[in-house]
């Protein structure tokens, strides 16, 4: 009879330690299910968070060029033979000019780079005051002259619009400006070349 009883207990004993493994072995599984479902949700959060960051950063204009590019699309004009092409003045050993021939390439002008040792006698060719004095000047086949880092985007104005001047000029190396590293630090503003070589505001970017 006490036989019996201890194989009975034995068996419940066993039973309970069966249950508890399993009930052990469940609450592991959920522990495992929970931690990938936090880790999923969490994941989606983040996937959205970008998603709102991509579109504020789209409508905000991406960059430092919003400006200058909604400038641009104001401008847009079709480019004839003479106003493509363009002959650039520049220092040997400056680099920077040839970054701003670049920014002429990629919307649509040819560029003809000429290394000048005595850029005043072109300066003073095509009247360029000491005040919108720069490190290159482009002279354009339709006459006009574009001194130093002017935005592209003023140069396409200029274009289309026409106006009786001998060209425009920013002066100096702005950074952030088209061919010049560095964030925009402050608006740029292109001056006039006028016939008399004096110099008035044209834009402000």
């Amino acid at each position: 009879m006490k036989k019996n009883r201890s194989n009975k207990r034995k068996r419940l004993n066993g039973m309970r330690s069966k249950n508890n493994s399993q009930t052990s072995k469940n609450n592991e599984n959920l522990g495992i299910f929970n931690f990938l479902k936090i880790k999923k949700n969490s994941i989606i959060g983040i996937i959205g968070v970008l998603i709102v960051a991509g579109m504020i950063f789209s409508f905000s204009g991406g960059g430092k060029n919003t400006e200058m590019n909604s400038m641009m699309n104001e401008h847009v004009v079709s480019l004839s033979a003479q106003d493509k092409k363009v002959t650039m003045y520049k220092d040997p050993n400056c680099g920077c000019c040839s970054g701003y021939a670049d920014e002429l390439r990629k919307n649509g002008f040819e560029v003809t780079i000429i290394k000048e040792k005595n850029m005043r006698s072109i300066k003073n060719k095509y009247g360029i005051s000491p005040s919108i004095e720069s490190c290159h000047t482009s002279v354009f086949d339709n006459g006009y002259v574009v001194e130093g880092h002017t935005p592209v985007e003023a140069v396409m104005k200029m274009i289309n619009e026409k106006p009786q001047i001998n060209g425009i000029g920013m002066g100096g190396m702005p950074s952030g400006s088209a061919g010049m590293p560095g964030m925009k630090r402050a608006p740029f503003k292109v001056y006039t070349i006028e016939k008399d070589n004096s110099n008035n505001l044209y834009l402000t970017i």
